[in-house]
């Protein structure tokens, strides 16, 4: 993928791909990381100046899978503690209801689109900045 444009939902089969292009597009870079979710009604809470940073695994990256690959997930470590994404589907196809994660990703930039384990909806937006712009 290596910093090209690409979308669609997060799946079993690509997990890892999804997981390596965004570890690429963070890794030594500041980034500022703002979540909003349904159930805080939609207030933002921004987090500026974010690191990777490696967890007990030597990486910030860890991906997971269950025992009969069936459900999937990655997770990042960071300044602010951990974030990722988790998956039960192999279909790209989209998905309305954003049961699985939907991700945009654009050259320095990620965007997220899922439905939380409560069934609320949020939305994430991960963006490469250069130091100045801190």
């Amino acid at each position: 993928m290596n910093n090209k444009n690409w979308f669609g939902t997060l799946t079993i089969n690509n997990i890892e791909l999804i997981a390596n292009n965004i570890l690429e597009i963070l890794s030594g870079k500041k980034y500022i990381f703002v979540d909003v979710y349904e159930y805080l009604e939609y207030k933002p809470h921004t987090r500026i100046n974010q690191k990777l940073e490696n967890g007990s695994s030597g990486s910030p990256l860890s991906v997971y899978y269950d025992e009969h690959k069936k459900y999937a997930g990655f997770n990042f470590c960071d300044t602010y503690g951990i974030w990722g994404c988790s998956t039960s589907t192999q279909e790209d196809r989209y998905d309305p209801s954003f049961t699985n994660p939907y991700i945009v990703i654009e050259w320095n930039q990620i965007t997220v689109k899922q439905k939380t384990p409560a069934g609320m909806m949020c939305y994430w937006q991960i963006t490469v900045v250069e130091e100045d712009d801190l």
